[in-house]
């Protein structure tokens, strides 16, 4: 099985049966194909692997939900497009009298928001998270005699380990190589 990526005219030419027709222009076209995709119903279900069947990629549906209903559900208030909203009104037919998506979409996000708050939860239905990982444990005090304080690299730091021994001084308070302000101890 090769998949392969369609347009939405695409997939509604083949799924609604609608012929290619010659004679009308790309233009025309386009009108039909999303006349017919603004009354699509798209529904998806939750699939569960089944690991003791038979064949491979078996798996076990869940309910069907109107995907659309279910996307915007999951979103969060803040993220909710004026398209999303004006949708949501259209599949719970609570558009005005005369009212058309067109012009339901044209309608500030505030006003879209307000009308389909009824139908929409106001929190987005997530699962749980898992509890965040434990705090880092806080990073060990500085050692005594820390040396110098300048505010770039190349001021005298911390005593070095045991293992790389420090370089021999040039002085009291040397800046290293880098510019830096600042006096060493």
């Amino acid at each position: 099985m090769t998949p392969r990526l369609l347009t939405v005219a695409e997939v509604l030419q083949a799924w609604r049966g609608v012929p290619a027709d010659p004679t009308i222009t790309a233009a025309d076209a386009e009108i039909l194909f999303e006349a017919q995709y603004e009354n699509l119903e798209v529904v998806r279900m939750e699939g569960t692997v089944e690991p003791d069947a038979a064949e491979v990629h078996t798996y076990r549906l869940g309910e069907e939900v109107l995907a659309e209903a279910a996307f915007a559900a999951d979103l969060g208030t803040a993220q909710r497009t004026k398209m999303v909203l004006a949708r949501c009104l259209q599949r719970n037919a609570a558009f005005l009298d005369g009212e058309t998506l067109q012009a339901a979409w044209a309608l500030p996000v505030g006003t879209l928001q307000a009308r389909a708050a009824q139908f929409l939860p106001a929190v987005p239905l997530a699962p749980p998270r898992a509890p965040p990982p434990p705090a880092a444990a806080p990073p060990a005090p500085p050692a005594a005699g820390n040396g110098g304080r300048g505010r770039a690299r190349g001021g005298r730091g911390p005593p070095a380990l045991e293992a790389h021994p420090a370089p021999p001084a040039a002085g009291k308070g040397g800046r290293g190589r880098a510019r830096a302000r600042g006096r060493g101890r």
